[in-house]
């Protein structure tokens, strides 16, 4: 009885993980173009948004943002398959509350924090409430960002799969 549950479960998970990468690599059927993944940056440095849109547009569609109400717009209005925060920004709600927030209303939605501080205290609050993926040092390497970003989207793809096998 509970291989045919495994099995069951497996079966669903793997037409769930098939639905989901036809998204981004579209079905050889239609051949419909592959959609890229959404990147929502939000920084108050117009030239690090500037650098990352330069840096990143051939893989991802971004949308860049310079204020945490302008990123909760664009969260509200399109799908984000991933959140990069910087940490300072002026006002009263900082990058990892930005991103508890984010984790909250889009639990689904990769959480990056990029931060030029090292405050250890941050750090802890972004991994153990804000649940981030990583955090990402100022100034960003283009391969550390590029590798993190996909690493995070491969395992926001199968990992949800995984867990219900552990149920099991």
């Amino acid at each position: 009885m509970t291989s045919d549950i495994m099995r069951e479960q497996f079966n669903e998970a793997h037409d769930n993980l098939n639905r989901t990468m036809s998204k981004y690599i579209g079905s050889p059927v239609n051949k419909r173009p592959k959609q890229k993944p959404v990147v929502l940056y939000l920084d108050d440095e117009v030239k690090n948004l500037e650098g990352f849109k330069a840096s990143f547009r051939r893989d991802y569609s971004i949308i860049t943002c310079l204020t945490v109400e302008e990123a909760f717009d664009a969260l509200e209005n399109n799908h984000i398959d991933v959140v990069l925060s910087d940490h300072r920004m002026p006002g009263k709600v900082k990058g990892v509350d930005f991103l508890c927030q984010v984790k909250k209303d889009y639990p689904k939605t990769l959480r990056i924090l990029v931060t030029g501080y090292s405050d250890i205290k941050v750090v802890e609050k972004a991994i153990n409430i804000a649940k981030i993926w990583s955090v990402i040092p100022k100034p960003w390497n283009h391969e550390n960002l590029l590798n993190s970003i996909k690493e995070g989207l491969f395992n926001n793809v199968f990992t949800p799969s995984l867990v219900h096998l552990d149920r099991a």
